[in-house]
């Protein structure tokens, strides 16, 4: 399990950009967004593997891994992708299409092996609608009640940690495309 706590940024220096955050300005290999199909897509964060390449040995130790949301009339859909390629552009005010959820200010991610509530790559011990528990994996757990963000927009109910889940099997071959979302009350 590799923690991390957030320091809250609300402008953004060039030299930061390309560090793992929460919100902010994302930094993208060139048209990424356009290549992805991702203009309809909320940016929720990037995490620069290179950050966390002391604490883990099961994804890259180089590139981006990249937290979108798609907004279904009914859901939530989380969309995770991956890349290595040289970082760009500089998408500033990426989210400012969503109103209310629109947070300008950066949440950057100091990551450690021991303090804060959020975390990424560990158990899973949540329910997962019809599945077993125990073939999820957390890529990204994120409770915005221990988040220094008091406006943090809220995907759910307000008490929710947010879980982006992928089975152990998905995670070992690298395939993002079926990471779910879960919010479990805290």
């Amino acid at each position: 399990m590799i923690k991390y706590t957030v320091t809250r940024e609300d402008n953004e220096q060039n030299k930061d950009l390309d560090r793992s955050k929460i919100f902010g300005s994302p930094v993208f290999p060139k048209d990424f967004m356009s290549k992805k199909g991702l203009n309809d897509d909320y940016f929720f964060a990037q995490i620069n593997l290179s950050e966390i390449a002391e604490y883990q040995d099961v994804l890259p130790k180089e590139g981006m891994l990249y937290f979108f949301l798609r907004f279904n009339k009914y859901n939530i859909t989380p969309k995770v992708l991956y890349s290595n390629d040289e970082l760009e552009e500089v998408m500033g005010e990426v989210n400012e299409m969503f109103g209310e959820l629109y947070f300008n200010d950066a949440l950057y991610m100091n990551f450690n092996e021991g303090e804060g509530d959020n975390y990424l790559l560990d158990g899973f011990d949540q329910e997962v609608p019809e599945a077993d528990r125990d073939d999820y994996f957390v890529l990204l757990k994120v409770d915005p009640l221990n988040i220094l963000a008091s406006d943090f927009p809220i995907f759910f109910n307000p008490d929710d940690e947010l879980y982006f889940v992928m089975t152990k099997e998905d995670l070992e071959k690298q395939n993002f495309k079926r990471v779910k979302l879960i919010a479990h009350g805290s």
